[in-house]
C-alpha cells in the first residue's frame, strides 16, 4: 500500500537538494532570498499536489479491495439463501464443520482483522465473535435461530459500513498481527486485503460442502 507521506518526502527531499543547489550557485544574495520565498511558497504547493495525489491512488485502490469483498459476500449469500436450513448446520462427511460455521466466521473474522486491531469497536456481539472465531468448532446439527438473524443482518452490510468506516479506520493506531498463514498485518489496509483472501477461501469450503449436498440430496 502506498504511504502518501513516505512518497511526498522523498519527493521533496530530492527538491530541496536541487534548489539548494541552485542557491549555493547564486552569487547574488537579492536572486537568493528571491529563490528561497519562490521555494517556500512552492514547496507547499507541491506538497499539498502531491500528499492530494497520492491520497487519490489509496481511495481507488481500497474502494477496489472493498468492492472485492462486496463481490466475495454477495456470493456467500447466494449459497446461504440457497441451501435448507438444515443442511446448513449438517456437518458433511470429510469435513470438520458446517456451511453455517463458514459463514458466521468470515463475519467474526473480519471484525477482528479490520475493527478490533484498528482498535475500533466491533459490531456484532461478543457471544457470537467467541463461539465461531478462529479455532472453534460446530456442534452438528445445531442451528439457533440468534445465529441466523445476526448472519442475515450482517453477511452484505458489513461490506457497506466498512466502506464508511474506512476513513476513520485508517486514521486510528493499527496492532500489528502475523496470520496463520505466516503474512504479517501492518496496517488496515493490510488486514483489509488478507480478509478477502481469507473469505475466499471459506469461499471455497463453502462451495464444496453445498455441492455435497447436491449430489446427496
Amino acid at each position: 500500500m502506498i504511504n502518501a507521506n513516505n512518497v511526498t518526502a522523498t519527493i521533496l527531499v530530492n527538491l530541496t537538494l536541487y534548489f539548494n543547489e541552485l542557491s549555493i550557485s547564486s552569487d547574488t544574495p537579492r536572486l537568493k532570498s528571491v529563490l528561497k520565498k519562490f521555494i517556500q511558497k512552492k514547496f507547499t504547493t507541491i506538497f499539498n499536489y502531491i500528499s492530494q495525489t497520492v491520497k487519490y491512488m489509496q481511495d481507488i485502490s481500497i474502494n477496489s479491495t472493498i468492492v472485492i469483498h462486496k463481490n466475495t459476500r454477495k456470493h456467500i449469500k447466494v449459497f446461504w439463501d440457497a441451501i435448507k436450513p438444515h443442511d446448513l448446520a449438517h456437518i458433511p462427511d470429510g469435513f470438520k464443520n458446517n456451511i453455517l460455521w463458514n459463514v458466521a466466521h468470515c463475519l467474526v473474522t473480519h471484525q477482528l482483522l479490520i475493527y478490533q486491531l484498528s482498535n475500533s469497536k466491533m459490531n456484532i456481539p461478543e457471544k457470537f465473535i467467541e463461539k465461531y472465531r478462529k479455532g472453534t468448532k460446530p456442534v452438528n446439527d445445531e442451528i439457533k435461530e440468534e445465529d441466523v438473524n445476526i448472519i442475515n443482518n450482517n453477511l452484505l452490510s458489513q461490506s457497506e459500513k466498512l466502506a464508511k468506516d474506512y476513513a476513520l479506520l485508517s486514521q486510528k493506531q493499527f496492532k500489528e498481527y502475523e496470520t496463520s498463514y505466516g503474512v504479517k498485518l501492518n496496517s488496515v489496509e493490510d488486514a483489509i486485503s488478507f480478509n478477502n483472501v481469507h473469505e475466499a477461501l471459506h469461499l471455497g469450503i463453502i462451495m464444496s460442502q453445498a455441492k455435497y449436498f447436491r449430489e446427496t440430496s
